[in-house]
């Protein structure tokens, strides 16, 4: 849940397929009235569709215009930012859409970058990396990603099937370099590294279950900063 920044808003996401009786917008997000609760246009339910046993909204974030949101899925239609997906604060509009492959947990703003966890396998929807190509450490997975918060390009088309949906076309961000090494962790038997990222004072925090970052041994919090600090 999050709140807009006039106060008059809140955006609610997670697994449910309704809400207030209507399952567009509703279906895994939607907006609604923040004293009413009566539901608002939140256009971007209508293309990212995450509901249901196995698939989610994970997370939401915002940078006083617009919300960030992160999927979870195993049989809907949005994976991830590895998709992240950004919306206007007004309606919902869409601005853009990761498309990369892997769920996403956590995303984070700072600014003019959007930072994101999860396990991304495949970012070519954004001419990034592709299937099954290793990180430094053999690691097929890219545990934290960092995007642009601003519209950059539009997405390539995915032909290859599968349970990935085809995004080509939607407006999209730039993946930034920023791939900082995360071994998984072994608590949750679920093989993952970083559940959560937060931003503050220049800072990018990470929080989860992974036992060594960048080689070093680092057990379930870590931080990141420029050169500044």
């Amino acid at each position: 849940m999050i709140v807009s920044p006039a106060k008059d808003k809140l955006v609610l996401a997670g697994n449910f397929t309704t809400l207030n009786g209507s399952s567009n917008p509703g279906y895994g997000m939607g907006a609604v009235d923040a004293v009413t609760g009566a539901s608002l246009p939140w256009a971007v339910d209508g293309l990212i569709r995450n509901a249901g046993i196995n698939s989610r909204i994970m997370s939401l974030a915002s940078d006083g215009t617009s919300v960030y949101g992160t999927g979870n899925m195993s049989s809907q239609n949005l994976e991830g930012t590895e998709s992240v997906f950004k919306a206007s604060w007004v309606d919902g509009t869409l601005e853009w859409q990761s498309d990369c492959h892997g769920d996403t947990y956590s995303v984070a703003v700072d600014g003019p970058v959007v930072y994101n966890v999860g396990h991304a396998h495949y970012c070519g929807g954004i001419g990034g990396f592709g299937e099954g190509v290793k990180s430094p450490n053999g690691d097929v997975h890219h545990r934290a990603l960092a995007f642009s918060a601003a519209t950059t390009g539009t997405l390539k088309p995915w032909t290859a099937g599968g349970s990935y949906g085809n995004f080509g076309g939607r407006p999209s961000p730039s993946l930034l370099d920023w791939y900082p090494e995360l071994d998984a962790g072994a608590f949750t038997g679920t093989s993952q590294a970083a559940w959560d990222v937060t931003t503050a004072q220049g800072y990018v925090l990470l929080a989860g279950e992974f036992t060594a970052v960048n080689g070093v041994k680092q057990r379930g919090l870590t931080r990141f900063a420029p050169t500044s600090i």
